[in-house]
Formats: C-alpha cells, structure tokens, sequence
C-alpha cells in the first residue's frame, strides 16, 4: 500500500491516467491482503460470547477510518495551499501531497504487525499453529 500511494503521490500530477493503474492497484491488494486476515484475528481473538461484538468492531472501525481518513485528507489538501482556490499549483501540491500523508500509516501497520505476530508466537505459541498430538 505505501509502495502504491507513493506511486500516486508521484504520478498523480503529471499523469498519464494510465499510470496510475499499477500504483492504484498496488494500494488495493495491500488492502485486499490484509483486510481478510486482520477481521479474522480480531473474531478469533474475541472471548466466548463477544463473538458477535467483535464482528461488528471489523465494520465500525473501518467506517470511522474512512470518516477520519476524509477529514485528514481534507486538512492537508486545504494545507498544501487547495484552500487558495482551484489554480493549477495548488492543485498539483494537493495532488502529490494528499497520498505522501498516508504513507506512514500502512508501513506502520505493517511494522506493529510483524511486532504483534512475533510477541504471539512467543508468548503462547502461535494461534494458527496445529497442535503436534499424536
């Protein structure tokens, strides 16, 4: 995903559309890898009988990232000089500088998450490992 909004951040301005493909589908399998695997965490990770308020948190939380994600891609659009009004350089500095803002955010999550994956393996063993019975 960062790979892919890096790519937009670049490409977005002086276009071609088509350019854009390959970084815009970089973002959507990052999302498309993940998003099945994290829902799949957060239900099974859930104690007995909250299974169902967990199900829900998947859906919440991904409404309210999306609300905070606007908002944030608004202030920095209107900081990037947008809020000058629609002239070509303000719009190109949004246009490379709206993507660059969200950067952080999937390298991030990826970092936490191979953190939180090696703490899991160490603590109690890793959830998704088969017991060794015979």
């Amino acid at each position: 995903m960062a790979l892919g909004l890096f790519g937009v951040s670049l490409l977005m301005a002086p276009g071609p559309v088509a350019a854009l493909l390959l970084p815009i589908a970089l973002i959507g399998i990052g999302i498309g890898v993940c998003w099945a695997f994290i829902a799949q965490r957060i239900m099974t990770g859930a104690k007995p009988g909250e299974e169902n308020i967990a199900a829900v948190s998947v859906a919440t939380v991904q409404q309210a990232g999306i609300a905070f994600g606007a908002a944030f891609a608004g202030l920095v659009a209107n900081t990037s000089g947008l809020d000058d009004g629609l002239n070509l350089s303000s719009i190109l500095r949004a246009a490379f500088w709206v993507p660059t803002a969200f950067i952080a955010a999937p390298l991030a999550a990826g970092i936490i998450g191979m953190r939180l994956n090696l703490v899991a393996r160490k603590s109690t063993g890793y959830p998704y490992e088969q017991s060794e019975q015979t």
